[in-house]
């Protein structure tokens, strides 16, 4: 009974105006469409790993592509992080919170990927892979 009343109280909160520069940048439409390019720009780089990942079976990725992969990765978390400040708690209860705790969840896996994927490879010198997780990524085009 609690958890049902707890749940309808968090989905009856209602994010107030965001006025700040930060929100109003974030909201606006240059950061969205750099947004949504970044999501297309790695969709299409994920298809030349995989791709390439197919054609070199058993090979390590190339430098550039590690090096991509982790630029991918930094624009990710400083899009959700400013994200994260221009909506505060409401990140997690506003109109596109489904689509936030995604995105969440995908950054978390990927900077958990990466983080363990570096720890792996210092320990072994061998280079692991979690395509499968990145590729889920592409499904944010959907929004």
């Amino acid at each position: 009974m609690r958890i049902l009343m707890l749940a309808d109280w968090w989905f009856s909160l209602e994010e107030p105006p965001r006025t700040s520069k930060l929100a109003m940048f974030v909201q606006g439409p240059v950061f969205e469409s750099l947004s949504s390019l970044v999501v297309v720009l790695n969709a299409a780089f994920m298809f030349y790993a995989t791709d390439y990942g197919i054609h070199h079976l058993g090979d390590d990725r190339t430098p550039f592509m590690a090096m991509a992969e982790r630029l991918f990765l930094v624009f990710f978390v400083g899009e959700l992080f400013l994200r994260l400040i221009a909506h505060g708690v409401y990140f997690f209860c506003n109109d596109e919170m489904k689509w936030n705790i995604f995105d969440f969840v995908l950054v978390f896996i990927a900077v958990y990927d990466e983080a363990s994927n570096t720890f792996v490879s210092m320990q072994t010198g061998v280079d692991t892979n979690m395509t499968f997780m990145r590729s889920m990524r592409v499904i944010k085009m959907v929004k």
